[in-house]
């Protein structure tokens, strides 16, 4: 056990001596990073973490083109990357994970970005969020095959079954298909109809039925990974996690390189006597835990990036219904077959806007907020900006929060014992559920009605 007194500073770890968060997204040096107070340069930076997290070359799993494939036999299909791993190769089109991805029909997803709204302010307002974005935001089919292959990685190195592996990368390569258009911030209009591991077999067609059977899955099997039940649940959960951490600092330019933090499927093991998943390096976990934790606070849940999502659900609401209507009212089973440019043409023509991406563009920015301790605190603050008619209230935005993750068991290297992270460091683990509660509350959103034209499109709450 740990006891260190530390709230997110360590100094052998690239932690951030506090989180400051919520905070508005600002542009950064992408050419130096602040490390203990340092800017470190570009070759400081790489040595530092070559001598953090050393690649062990002789490991038969670290491969310049990492594949499971059989390169002489069968023609290249698509390529996977995960960020600061070794997961970076070619996937065949003789692998399973090639042929269930043409048998599920998951293709769609390539339409619904992995960030919802935040990754089109990303790219639509980029001066207000920390650049630069190299490519174009993550989808949820990318994510998908990483997470599929970053499992079929997890499973092989505990010895499963051939078997047991296709049935967990079929898992894995259905646990979003349900994300309907705008991801998050659709989700949060209808939570329960909205949620993607309750729908994963709602669109399956008779043909990815069938090949499920083949491989020697059922419905129960698969719907019990997808809630992350069992081991291969457990698997699914990390897997899920890493594939989003590494792809999304990247995407976001929130952490400087990394050499080796994705590799931390690596440490993932299975004790099949104790029933007991665990990670072998809990310094390399503390460090995952932390970025992750930086990722919530600044991205995912940061107020700016929540109230973005509000103003998308606002201009939804009007023209969504949960059942059967006749003024022809998108139902949730639409939503969760149409991509984000199907839905954004369809709201764009609802609010007469032409061309449908000047839609997009315009509702891409950043509103005003205040933080309420309470419910009924934050009534009287919307009362109280509504007073004023130069503001426009959007609504109330209730903040949840985040898991911090941090009852995932680890392996103690002094006492050869397994622990839950926060029995191992329990301070560093207080510190991550100070940073999950910084973030709840009731956000009374708002603009002023000058500030952009945009404005007149939200309805009054």
């Amino acid at each position: 056990m740990r006891n260190i007194e530390h709230d997110f500073e360590a100094p052998s770890f690239p932690i951030w001596s506090e989180l400051d968060f919520p905070r508005k997204p600002v542009n950064i040096n992408p050419d130096v990073y602040l490390l203990n107070g340092t800017f470190l340069s570009d070759e400081e930076r790489s040595r530092f973490y070559r001598k953090l997290f050393p690649l062990d070359l002789n490991d038969p799993i670290y491969q310049s083109n990492y594949t499971f494939g059989n390169p002489e036999i069968d023609e290249e299909d698509f390529h996977i990357f995960l960020p600061y791993s070794d997961i970076n190769g070619w996937v065949y089109e003789g692998e399973f994970l090639s042929i269930a991805r043409k048998k599920l029909g998951i293709e769609g997803l390539s339409g619904v970005r992995s960030l919802s709204r935040v990754s089109y302010a990303m790219v639509e307002q980029a001066r207000y969020i920390a650049i630069p974005i190299a490519e174009l935001p993550e989808d949820r089919l990318n994510h998908s095959l990483v997470v599929a292959r970053t499992m079929e990685a997890i499973m092989r190195n505990n010895g499963f079954s051939e078997d047991e592996i296709d049935i967990g990368i079929a898992a894995a390569l259905l646990h979003d298909i349900a994300t309907p258009a705008s991801g998050d911030a659709t989700k949060s209009l209808d939570p329960d109809n909205f949620n993607e591991e309750d729908f994963w077999w709602e669109n399956l067609d008779e043909e990815a039925w069938k090949f499920l059977e083949s491989i020697g899955a059922d419905f129960e099997m698969i719907d019990d990974i997808i809630h992350n039940r069992g081991v291969l649940g457990e698997f699914l959960d990390i897997a899920d996690k890493i594939s989003y951490v590494m792809l999304d600092i990247r995407q976001t330019g929130e952490d400087p390189i990394i050499e080796g933090l994705g590799n931390i499927y690596k440490d993932v093991k299975y004790n099949q006597q104790r029933g007991e998943v665990y990670f072998t390096d809990p310094e390399r976990l503390k460090v995952f835990l932390g970025i992750r934790a930086k990722l919530f606070g600044d991205v995912y849940i940061n107020p700016y990036s929540q109230s973005i999502d509000f103003i998308f659900a606002s201009l939804l609401r009007p023209y969504y219904s949960p059942v059967e209507n006749e003024e022809g009212l998108l139902l949730p089973q639409q939503l969760r077959v149409m991509t984000d440019e199907e839905l954004l043409k369809y709201l764009a023509e609802k609010y007469r806007v032409e061309p449908w991406f000047m839609f997009n563009q315009g509702i891409g920015w950043f509103p005003s907020f205040v933080r309420c301790s309470t419910e009924e605190e934050a009534t009287v603050k919307a009362n109280e900006l509504t007073r004023d008619t130069g503001n426009k209230v959007i609504g109330i935005k209730r903040g949840y929060g985040f898991n911090p993750a941090t009852d995932f068991k680890v392996k103690d290297s002094e006492s050869a014992s397994t622990m839950q992270f926060n029995q191992y460091d329990p301070n560093f683990a207080k510190a991550l559920n100070r940073a999950a509660e910084r973030t709840k509350g009731y956000f009374v959103v708002y603009t002023k009605i000058s500030d952009l034209d945009w404005s007149r499109f939200v309805p009054e709450t």
